[in-house]
Protein backbone atom coordinates (compact mmCIF):
# COMPACT_ATOMS: atom_id res chain seq x y z
CA UNK A 1 0.00 0.00 0.00
CA UNK A 2 2.82 2.34 1.08
CA UNK A 3 4.58 1.85 -2.26
CA UNK A 4 1.23 2.59 -4.20
CA UNK A 5 1.25 6.01 -2.70
CA UNK A 6 4.53 6.45 -3.50
CA UNK A 7 4.18 6.13 -7.27
CA UNK A 8 1.01 8.17 -7.59
CA UNK A 9 2.76 11.17 -5.30
CA UNK A 10 6.06 10.96 -7.46
CA UNK A 11 3.68 10.05 -10.48
CA UNK A 12 1.90 14.02 -9.59
CA UNK A 13 5.28 14.96 -8.62
CA UNK A 14 6.47 14.30 -11.94
CA UNK A 15 3.18 15.64 -13.80
CA UNK A 16 3.66 19.17 -11.79
CA UNK A 17 7.59 18.85 -12.13
CA UNK A 18 7.06 19.14 -16.05
CA UNK A 19 4.13 21.08 -16.07
CA UNK A 20 6.40 23.87 -14.64
CA UNK A 21 8.93 22.91 -17.01
CA UNK A 22 6.75 23.65 -20.20
CA UNK A 23 5.30 26.36 -18.46
CA UNK A 24 8.56 28.13 -17.67
CA UNK A 25 10.51 27.09 -20.88
CA UNK A 26 7.08 28.73 -22.18
CA UNK A 27 7.72 32.43 -20.59
CA UNK A 28 11.55 31.94 -21.26
CA UNK A 29 11.24 32.93 -24.79
CA UNK A 30 9.30 36.02 -23.82
CA UNK A 31 5.68 34.55 -24.66
CA UNK A 32 3.37 31.93 -24.41
CA UNK A 33 2.67 30.19 -27.45
CA UNK A 34 0.43 27.36 -27.42
CA UNK A 35 1.85 24.56 -30.25
CA UNK A 36 1.11 21.23 -31.46
CA UNK A 37 4.42 20.27 -29.61
CA UNK A 38 3.36 21.65 -26.18
CA UNK A 39 0.27 19.94 -26.88
CA UNK A 40 1.35 16.64 -27.59
CA UNK A 41 4.18 16.95 -25.04
CA UNK A 42 1.19 17.89 -21.92
CA UNK A 43 -1.33 15.15 -23.83
CA UNK A 44 1.59 12.31 -23.39
CA UNK A 45 1.96 13.16 -19.40
CA UNK A 46 -1.66 13.50 -18.87
CA UNK A 47 -1.90 9.91 -20.32
CA UNK A 48 0.92 9.01 -18.67
CA UNK A 49 -0.74 9.84 -15.27
CA UNK A 50 -4.06 8.29 -16.63
CA UNK A 51 -2.81 5.41 -17.34
CA UNK A 52 -0.63 5.24 -13.53
CA UNK A 53 -3.75 6.15 -11.88
CA UNK A 54 -5.75 3.40 -13.47
CA UNK A 55 -2.94 0.60 -13.07
CA UNK A 56 -2.80 1.80 -9.80
CA UNK A 57 -7.01 1.56 -9.08
CA UNK A 58 -7.14 -1.43 -10.73
CA UNK A 59 -4.30 -3.98 -10.22
CA UNK A 60 -3.56 -2.67 -6.50
CA UNK A 61 -5.23 -5.51 -4.72
CA UNK A 62 -4.04 -8.31 -7.32
CA UNK A 63 -0.38 -7.50 -7.25
CA UNK A 64 -1.12 -6.53 -2.70
CA UNK A 65 -2.10 -10.08 -2.62
CA UNK A 66 0.14 -11.64 -4.91
CA UNK A 67 3.00 -9.89 -3.15
CA UNK A 68 1.32 -11.02 0.17
CA UNK A 69 0.74 -14.93 -1.47
CA UNK A 70 4.56 -14.41 -2.48
CA UNK A 71 5.42 -13.29 1.03
CA UNK A 72 3.54 -16.15 2.89
CA UNK A 73 5.07 -18.64 0.54
CA UNK A 74 8.59 -17.40 1.19
CA UNK A 75 8.25 -17.67 4.70
CA UNK A 76 6.63 -21.29 4.50
CA UNK A 77 9.61 -22.17 2.38
CA UNK A 78 11.82 -20.60 4.95
CA UNK A 79 9.59 -22.44 8.15
CA UNK A 80 10.02 -25.42 6.17
CA UNK A 81 14.26 -25.29 5.02
CA UNK A 82 14.60 -24.74 9.24
CA UNK A 83 12.56 -27.52 10.39
CA UNK A 84 14.55 -29.65 7.45
CA UNK A 85 17.91 -27.82 8.53
CA UNK A 86 16.81 -28.74 12.73
CA UNK A 87 16.16 -32.03 11.90
CA UNK A 88 19.37 -32.69 9.58
CA UNK A 89 21.00 -30.88 13.40
CA UNK A 90 19.35 -33.59 14.94
CA UNK A 91 20.37 -36.47 12.40
CA UNK A 92 24.04 -34.97 12.43
CA UNK A 93 23.87 -35.12 16.43
CA UNK A 94 22.37 -38.66 16.27
CA UNK A 95 25.35 -39.58 14.28
CA UNK A 96 27.81 -38.62 16.24
CA UNK A 97 26.09 -40.25 19.51
CA UNK A 98 26.29 -43.51 17.21
CA UNK A 99 29.57 -43.00 15.91
CA UNK A 100 30.67 -42.80 19.60
CA UNK A 101 28.92 -45.56 20.65
CA UNK A 102 30.07 -47.62 18.13
CA UNK A 103 34.16 -46.85 18.75
CA UNK A 104 33.25 -47.42 22.10
CA UNK A 105 31.74 -50.68 21.27
CA UNK A 106 34.97 -51.35 18.88
CA UNK A 107 37.74 -50.48 21.73
CA UNK A 108 36.05 -52.87 24.07
CA UNK A 109 35.24 -55.87 21.27
CA UNK A 110 39.04 -55.17 20.29
CA UNK A 111 40.22 -55.57 23.85
CA UNK A 112 37.94 -59.01 24.58
CA UNK A 113 39.46 -59.91 21.60
CA UNK A 114 42.91 -59.56 22.66
CA UNK A 115 42.39 -60.72 25.87
CA UNK A 116 40.90 -63.81 23.60
CA UNK A 117 43.64 -64.21 21.30
CA UNK A 118 46.13 -64.06 24.67
CA UNK A 119 44.14 -66.53 26.57
CA UNK A 120 44.18 -69.10 23.55
CA UNK A 121 47.96 -67.77 23.05
CA UNK A 122 48.30 -69.33 26.46
CA UNK A 123 46.34 -72.01 26.55
CA UNK A 124 48.14 -73.35 22.94
CA UNK A 125 51.65 -72.77 25.08
CA UNK A 126 50.06 -74.92 27.54
CA UNK A 127 48.69 -77.79 25.36
CA UNK A 128 52.18 -77.62 23.44
CA UNK A 129 54.15 -77.94 26.71
CA UNK A 130 51.67 -80.89 27.68
CA UNK A 131 52.01 -82.78 24.40
CA UNK A 132 55.98 -81.90 24.54
CA UNK A 133 56.48 -83.71 27.94
CA UNK A 134 54.23 -86.59 26.91
CA UNK A 135 56.13 -86.79 23.88
CA UNK A 136 59.51 -87.27 25.90
CA UNK A 137 58.27 -89.68 28.07
CA UNK A 138 56.89 -91.56 25.06
CA UNK A 139 60.32 -91.09 23.67
CA UNK A 140 62.25 -92.20 27.24
CA UNK A 141 60.17 -95.45 27.54
CA UNK A 142 60.82 -96.44 23.63
CA UNK A 143 64.52 -95.83 24.65
CA UNK A 144 64.34 -97.69 27.58
CA UNK A 145 62.68 -100.40 25.51
CA UNK A 146 65.27 -99.93 22.74
CA UNK A 147 67.81 -100.36 25.98
CA UNK A 148 66.07 -103.50 27.48
CA UNK A 149 65.62 -105.06 23.86
CA UNK A 150 69.51 -104.32 23.60
CA UNK A 151 70.33 -105.52 26.94
CA UNK A 152 68.22 -108.84 26.15
CA UNK A 153 69.70 -108.97 22.81
CA UNK A 154 73.76 -108.74 24.11
CA UNK A 155 72.42 -111.14 26.67
CA UNK A 156 71.57 -113.59 24.47
CA UNK A 157 74.51 -113.09 22.09
CA UNK A 158 76.44 -113.62 25.13
CA UNK A 159 74.73 -116.83 26.16
CA UNK A 160 75.51 -117.62 22.99
CA UNK A 161 78.75 -116.82 22.41
CA UNK A 162 79.79 -118.54 25.49
CA UNK A 163 77.77 -121.68 25.11
CA UNK A 164 79.62 -121.79 21.59
CA UNK A 165 82.72 -121.20 23.48
CA UNK A 166 81.94 -124.22 26.37
CA UNK A 167 80.86 -126.24 23.30
CA UNK A 168 84.68 -126.20 21.69
CA UNK A 169 85.98 -126.03 24.75
CA UNK A 170 83.86 -128.27 27.00
CA UNK A 171 84.59 -131.47 25.64
CA UNK A 172 88.07 -131.49 25.63
CA UNK A 173 87.77 -130.10 29.48
CA UNK A 174 85.15 -132.56 30.60
CA UNK A 175 85.42 -136.24 30.90
CA UNK A 176 83.10 -138.92 30.73
CA UNK A 177 82.58 -139.06 34.37
CA UNK A 178 81.77 -135.22 34.35
CA UNK A 179 79.34 -135.18 31.80
CA UNK A 180 77.45 -137.98 33.28
CA UNK A 181 76.89 -136.32 36.15
CA UNK A 182 75.89 -133.31 34.69
CA UNK A 183 73.03 -135.05 33.07
CA UNK A 184 72.39 -136.61 36.18
CA UNK A 185 71.62 -133.35 37.94
CA UNK A 186 69.72 -131.77 34.91
CA UNK A 187 67.35 -134.75 34.89
CA UNK A 188 67.55 -134.86 38.97
CA UNK A 189 66.26 -130.76 38.64
CA UNK A 190 63.51 -131.85 36.25
CA UNK A 191 62.09 -134.50 37.78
Amino acid sequence: MKVIKSVMKSGATVFVLVCGGLVSEAFADGGFEFSRATYDLIMMWVNFIILAAIIVKYSRRPIKNFLKQQKNEIVDTIKELEEQKKQALEKIQKSKQELETSQKNLEIIKNKIVSLGQQRKEELIQEAENESRVLLEIAQFKIQAYIREAAEQVKLEMIETASEMAAEKLPSILKKKDYDRCIHSWLEAAT
